[in-house]
């Protein structure tokens, strides 16, 4: 029976030598990514706020791209409503199916057989084009540049 002298290493290994250092390498790798990933106290969650739709009161709805606002219509009217905001706004005394420029600055339309645009925040229409009475819905391209019906 051979047993090893005193003091010489019990695992001489290439795996028992790598083996510390693997771990020293994995907890390092842990702590960074932890450290990464910790909130700052600068850090504020979003506020959560619910709210709700009843239908028919509101029809089409339409989240813009930067998340803020929904536009939607209502007994005829074109409405929006910013999530930080308790009450809507009306946008314009009639239209249907809005939808959102690329930068969550216009609203585009349908009314009167005919799309129009008007700011987010309120003010006057544009015609954009004609549409017909039978619309189903638009949507603005993301280059701005380009429409489709």
């Amino acid at each position: 029976m051979h047993l090893p002298a005193r003091g010489a290493s019990q695992d001489a290994s290439p795996w028992g030598q790598r083996l510390p250092w693997a771990l020293v390498a994995s907890l390092t790798v842990t702590l960074l990514a932890l450290a990464w990933l910790w909130p700052t106290s600068d850090t504020v969650p979003a506020p959560v706020r619910r709210f709700s739709f009843t239908f028919p009161d509101v029809v089409h709805a339409s989240l813009s791209p930067n998340g803020r606002h929904i536009a939607y219509e209502s007994s005829g009217q074109l409405w929006i409503r910013d999530l930080d905001q308790d009450e809507p706004q009306m946008l314009h005394d009639q239209g249907e199916r809005p939808f959102w420029s690329p930068d969550s600055r216009l609203v585009g339309f349908h009314a009167e057989g005919q799309l129009w645009k008007i700011p987010g925040h309120g003010g006057s229409v544009d015609l954009l084009c004609e549409a017909g009475r039978f619309f189903s819905g638009a949507a603005w391209s993301p280059d701005d540049r380009t429409r489709r019906l």
